[in-house]
């Protein structure tokens, strides 16, 4: 088994709120994500910033990123997550996914279940990585951390990098990442319909 870990520590410049609070399932989505995940994970964990502690005070157990991960972007969730756990497999998941269901996930899980490894991660047909719709073994623990010290942050290039086993889901709209209040008010009509 492996443990889940949802990002909710972003900025959410652009949505102007936080997005792991939006509510598009009769719930905040932080608690949408932790239902779609939770049948594969032994334990999750809500990944903050010391800021949002106020407004995710009921929400738990969480790990707040480490000060010397702060402004790196989600690799911090996954660096604080890996010094507290280091021999600990993650699943990665993003707040931002509300198309995304368990049954999404059921195929992931047995491709991770076949290289468990080896990074694997969500892959859109645009042909890139979706690095909050990922896998990270813990033997990624120690290279994350030669990237950081060196100051490449993008866990997209490190996906890259490491050759990350590509997964496709049939429901591509699994990959959909609300970011905007646009986008927030199309998926609230589309999933009312």
């Amino acid at each position: 088994m492996m443990y889940g870990l949802i990002a909710c520590g972003g900025k959410s410049s652009r949505m102007g709120k936080d997005k792991s609070l939006l509510q598009y399932h009769d719930l905040p989505q932080v608690e949408h994500i932790k239902r779609c995940i939770a049948p594969f994970c032994e334990q999750i964990f809500v990944s903050i910033q010391e800021k949002q502690l106020q407004s995710h005070a009921g929400i738990s157990p969480y790990l707040i990123d480490l000060p010397r991960y702060q402004h790196i972007g989600p690799m911090a969730a996954l660096l604080t997550a890996f010094h507290h756990f280091p021999h600990q497999n993650f699943m990665l998941i993003g707040c931002d996914y509300p198309l995304l269901k368990p049954d999404d996930l059921k195929d992931f899980v047995l491709l991770i279940d076949a290289h468990p490894q080896w990074p694997v991660a969500f892959f859109n047909p645009e042909r890139f990585y979706e690095p909050l719709l990922a896998y990270y073994p813990a033997k990624c623990a120690s290279i994350l951390q030669q990237n950081h010290r060196a100051g490449m942050n993008s866990l997209q290039s490190f996906l890259k990098e490491q050759q990350a086993i590509p997964f496709i889901p049939q429901n591509l709209n699994a990959m959909y990442s609300v970011d905007t209040t646009v986008q927030h008010e199309q998926v609230i009509t589309l999933l009312s319909k």
